[in-house]
């Protein structure tokens, strides 16, 4: 019953916890294969999960990491053009390959939060009034 892995014991969550990134950093390190390795980290990792206790959920509840996980779409769409755009500074051999990096990932940062705000956030309130309206017809009839 996973249901009930929330109130599991802090020190057994932590325990689950620790043991699924050994699994999981151990098999990659070594480059053992993943159908090998993967599956019980993974299976590790997602009781882990489950658990409030554990300090793996409670690090991936932070704030910071909420928010970068709802840019994350738009930071998929947005960041082979801006890869594309950045190119232009990499032709530039005075130019140390340093700056463009942080010049790429300053704007992929940037076009990713203005693409959710101004695209992804109002097309989900565009897509979920055409849905409820075509439910509600579709319940009329």
């Amino acid at each position: 019953k996973f249901w009930a892995l929330h109130r599991l014991e802090p020190s057994a969550a932590n325990a689950v916890s620790i043991a699924a990134v050994i699994i999981l950093v151990i098999g990659a390190a070594i480059g053992a294969p993943d159908y090998i390795y993967a599956p019980w980290g993974l299976a590790l990792l997602i009781v882990s999960l489950l658990c409030d206790s554990a300090f793996l959920t409670r690090l991936l509840s932070n704030p910071v990491l909420i928010s970068i996980g709802k840019v994350s779409y738009s930071t998929y769409m947005i960041h082979y053009l801006v890869k594309d755009w950045v190119k232009f500074t990499i032709e530039k051999p005075a130019v140390p390959s340093t700056i463009p990096f942080f010049i790429y990932v300053l704007c992929v940062a940037v076009a990713s939060v203005m693409l959710y705000r101004f695209v992804e956030l109002p097309g989900r309130v565009v897509g979920r009034k055409l849905a409820d309206r075509l439910l509600s017809e579709r319940q009329t009839t």
